[in-house]
C-alpha cells in the first residue's frame, strides 16, 4: 500500500518553481552545493566488520547490508538535463550462500530514439582475512566488469566482486546517468537481506514537480529538507532546488515465500511521479519558462497516455493492418470468428521479446515487419487490428504480478508495465493477450492476473476494470499397467493438461527444438522406466488440452515395492509450502486441480500389500478438497487421488490448512504399494 508523504519537505517538491532572471551560464550542479548528508567513506577497512561471525539480530542470515547511500540530482546546463544517480554499498558476506550478493547487475535502458542511460563510473573492493590470518583486500579490475546486451533497448552491466570468501566484506560504488525525468529513481530501503543503514538523498530543481509516495510498513527514521537558491541552471535560467533526505536504520529483510505477492507490494520504498515541469526555451537570451501541468490524478494521466506518441497516437491513427483485414477474415461470418482470426494473425506474426511495456516504441507496423516486439507492440497491434475490423476494443493498462499492485489513490504511470486488449462480442467480455503462441483466444498469462487494470477509453472516461483469472489449472493422470510374467509392469500412462496447465505444457514442449528432443529429455529424466513410445497431441491447437500418452515398462524391484509417483514420466504437482508459518498471503493466481487414477492388473497368484491410506478431507469454506481411495478387487488394484484448491488467494491464517492439505497430497502420491507373490504359488 502506497501513501503520500506529508512532511513539508515533500510538499516543497510540488511547490511553484522559482528561477533567476539574471542567472549566468555556468556548470554548477548539485555536487557543489552544501550537503544535508555526506556519503560514508569508500575503501576504508573496518576490521570489526571483517571479523563479524554472524548477525546478532538474526544468526540465520547469509549476508548483511552494513551501509547503503544514494544520491540523485539533475545535472545543470546540459541539452537534456539528465538525472545522475550515485550508489554506494557495503555488504558483509557470512557464508557461501551469501556469495550471490557479491554479483551486481546495473540495468541500463535505451529507447532507440537517441536517448539512453549510461554508466559513468564504477569501482569495487573486497576486504578479507587470508589463511595466514593477515588482512587483505582485492580491487575490482576493469576487465571484471561486463556489459551484456539483452536486446536493442536493454543492457545490463554485471560484475562480481573479486576474492569472495566466507566472512569477507564487499564494497562497491557506481554512477549512472539517465535522461528520463518522468521515471525518477525509485529507492528501495528493504531487500532480501537485512540492512543496518540506508540513505537516499534527492536534489530536485523547482523546474520539476514530483509527488513522493512511500510504500511498505516501515517508518523513516531520518528525514531532513532544505532549499537552495540558484542551484540548477538550464539554458542560463537558474532554478532553486529542494533537497530531501530520507533514511532508515536497522531494516529487516523481506522474506521470499512461494506464491507471495510481488516484493514491490510489501517492500518499504520511495516512489516519485512527475506532476509538472517548466519548459525553458533553448535560446540562452530568453530567461523565462512555461509551466506544463502533467497531472496529480489518474484522469490527468489518462490524457497523457491517450496523447502519447507511443500509445494513444498508435491507436487513433489509421491501422497498418486495415488493408489486410478482408484477407485475414475471409470466410468468417461472425464477429467472434473474425476476432479469433485476427488474434491468430497477430499472434503468429509477432514473437514476444520478453519485454513488458505499455508502449510501442518503434511502431506496431515496424515491429510486425521485424516479427518481434514487446507486449506493447504486440497487443497495441492487436487492438488496432480489431478496431479496424469494426470490433470495438480498448487497451487495458496493468501492472504484472511481479511488478506489484497499481494504486488507485496514488497515480504513478511507471507502475503500469503491461497492456492487454478488452473487447465485448455478443454480450461476452474477452480479455486478450497475443504475446505467446501457447495462449488461446480469451486466455491471459498468469503474469497478468493482478486484480485490475486501467481501461483507456477514447470515447469517454477511462475506468478501472477487474481482470478475472481466465482459466484454471488442471492435470489428469491415468495409469493402466499390467504385471507381466517377467515381473515387469507394462502399459500406458496418459497425462491430460487443461487450462493454464496446457499453456505451461505447450511452453515446456516448445522450448525444445523438436518434439523428439522433448521426448528424449523425458527419457533422460526417467532412467528407471523404459519408454517404448510416446504420442503427443494438442501442442499447436490452443483450443484443445495437451495430451501425452506413454507406453512404459518398469521392472519390479526385488522387494516388490512401487512408488506411485515413479510410475509417471512427467512431474506431478509438488508441494511448495515447507515453512511452518507464513508472513504474507498466498496468491496462486488460479484455482488448481489434479486427478490421479492408477490401475494395476495382477495375474493369478499375486496380491498387493501396504496400500496408501484412504483420505477424505477438505479446507474450510470449501476452499479445497483431497480424496484418496485404494482398493483391490477381481485381481485389480486401483488408486485414485482427487486434489483441488478452489480459490487462488489464502490469508496467513488459512495457510496452515492449505499447507497441511498439500503435505497430505504429496505424501499420498509418493507412497508405495507392495506387489507380493502368494505363498505356494508357482513361479
Amino acid at each position: 500500500m502506497k501513501k503520500l508523504l506529508t512532511l513539508f519537505l515533500f510538499f516543497a517538491l510540488c511547490s511553484s518553481f522559482a528561477f533567476s532572471q539574471t542567472a549566468q551560464y555556468n556548470n554548477k550542479s548539485a555536487f557543489s552545493s552544501p550537503e544535508l548528508s555526506e556519503d560514508f567513506p569508500y575503501g576504508k577497512r573496518a576490521q570489526d566488520q571483517v571479523d563479524m561471525k554472524s548477525f546478532n539480530s538474526d544468526t540465520s542470515v547469509h549476508a548483511l547490508g552494513l551501509n547503503e547511500y544514494a544520491k540523485a540530482f539533475f545535472v545543470s546546463n546540459t541539452y537534456n538535463h539528465p538525472i545522475q544517480f550515485e550508489y554506494h554499498a557495503r555488504v558483509k558476506i557470512f557464508d557461501e550462500a551469501g556469495f550471490k550478493h557479491g554479483t551486481v547487475e546495473i540495468p541500463l535502458y535505451n529507447d532507440g530514439k537517441n536517448s539512453f542511460e549510461k554508466l559513468i563510473d564504477i569501482k569495487g573492493i573486497t576486504f578479507y582475512t587470508d589463511d595466514a590470518g593477515k588482512p587483505q583486500y582485492t580491487q575490482l579490475a576493469s576487465g571484471q566488469v561486463k556489459t551484456i546486451t539483452i536486446d536493442e533497448n536493454r543492457k545490463v552491466v554485471r560484475f562480481t566482486l573479486p576474492s569472495l570468501k566466507k566472512g569477507c566484506v564487499i564494497e562497491y560504488k557506481y554512477v549512472t546517468e539517465s535522461p528520463y525525468i518522468d521515471n525518477f529513481k525509485t529507492w528501495y530501503f528493504q531487500s532480501t537481506i537485512p540492512k543496518l543503514h540506508s540513505t537516499f538523498y534527492a536534489i530536485i530543481p523547482k523546474f520539476f514537480g514530483y509527488d513522493v509516495a512511500m510504500s511498505g510498513n516501515l517508518q523513516l527514521t531520518r528525514t531532513d529538507g532544505a532549499e537552495e537558491s540558484n542551484c540548477f541552471y538550464l539554458n542560463s535560467v537558474g532554478s532553486d532546488c529542494v533537497k530531501a533526505l530520507y533514511g532508515m536504520d536497522n531494516i529487516p529483510a523481506i522474506p521470499e515465500e512461494p506464491f507471495m505477492p510481488s516484493l514491490k507490494d510489501k517492500i518499504s520504498a520511495l516512489y516519485f511521479q512527475l506532476t509538472d515541469m517548466t519548459v525553458v526555451s533553448n535560446f540562452a537570451d530568453r530567461n523565462y519558462g512555461v509551466r506544463k501541468d502533467i497531472g496529480k490524478e489518474w484522469k490527468d494521466f489518462d490524457k497523457v497516455l491517450k496523447n502519447h506518441d507511443d500509445l494513444g497516437s498508435v491507436l487513433t491513427k489509421k491501422s497498418p493492418f486495415k488493408n489486410d483485414i478482408v484477407k485475414i477474415t475471409a470466410g468468417k461470418t461472425t464477429a467472434l470468428d473474425k476476432a479469433i482470426a485476427i488474434y491468430k494473425y497477430i499472434q503468429q506474426g509477432y514473437r514476444w521479446n520478453a519485454i513488458n511495456s505499455i508502449y510501442s516504441k518503434d511502431g506496431i507496423k515496424k515491429s510486425f515487419d521485424k516479427h518481434t516486439g514487446s507486449s506493447g507492440d504486440i497487443n497495441l497491434g492487436l487492438i488496432s487490428a480489431l478496431n479496424s475490423a469494426g470490433i470495438p476494443t480498448n487497451a487495458v493498462l496493468l501492472s504484472t504480478r511481479d511488478n506489484g499492485v497499481v494504486s488507485e489513490e496514488i497515480p504513478n504511470i511507471a507502475s503500469l508495465n503491461y497492456v492487454i486488449a478488452k473487447t465485448i462480442i455478443d454480450g461476452k467480455t474477452y480479455f486478450l493477450d497475443a504475446t505467446e503462441r501457447a495462449l488461446d483466444f480469451g486466455q491471459l498469462p498468469l503474469r497478468t492476473n493482478n486484480g485490475k487494470g486501467r481501461e483507456l477509453s477514447f470515447n469517454g472516461e477511462s475506468v478501472w476494470t477487474v481482470i478475472p483469472p481466465t482459466q484454471s489449472t488442471k492435470n489428469i493422470y491415468d495409469v493402466d499397467l499390467t504385471l507381466q510374467a517377467n515381473n515387469t509392469l507394462k502399459g500406458t500412462v496418459t497425462h491430460i493438461a487443461e487450462g493454464y496447465a496446457a499453456y505451461e505444457k505447450r511452453k515446456q514442449i516448445k522450448a525444445y527444438a523438436t518434439e523428439a528432443a522433448y521426448i528424449d529429455s523425458v527419457r533422460i529424466n526417467n532412467k528407471n522406466l523404459k519408454i517404448a513410445s510416446v504420442q503427443l497431441s494438442g501442442i499447436d491447437d490452443t483450443a484443445l488440452p495437451v495430451k501425452e500418452t506413454y507406453t512404459i515398462e518398469l521392472p519390479l524391484p526385488a522387494n516388490g515395492a512401487v512408488n506411485i509417483a515413479e510410475l509417471i514420466p512427467v512431474k506431478l504437482l509438488n508441494n511448495p509450502f515447507w515453512k511452518a508459518d507464513r508472513k504474507y498471503i498466498v496468491d496462486l493466481g488460479t484455482t488448481i486441480a489434479q486427478d490421479l487414477n492408477v490401475t494395476i492388473n495382477l495375474p493369478a497368484g499375486y496380491a498387493i500389500e501396504k496400500v496408501p491410506a484412504a483420505l477424505n478431507e477438505g479446507l474450510p469454506n470449501n476452499a479445497g478438497k483431497l480424496d484418496v481411495a485404494a482398493q483391490i478387487e477381481d485381481g485389480k488394484f486401483t488408486y485414485t487421488q482427487k486434489f483441488a484448491v478452489n480459490k487462488p488467494v489464502f490469508s496467513q491464517q488459512e495457510y496452515p490448512f492449505l499447507k497441511a492439505q498439500y503435505d497430505k497430497m504429496s505424501q499420498s502420491q509418493n507412497a508405495a504399494f507392495e506387489l507380493v507373490k502368494k505363498t505356494g504359488t508357482n513361479p
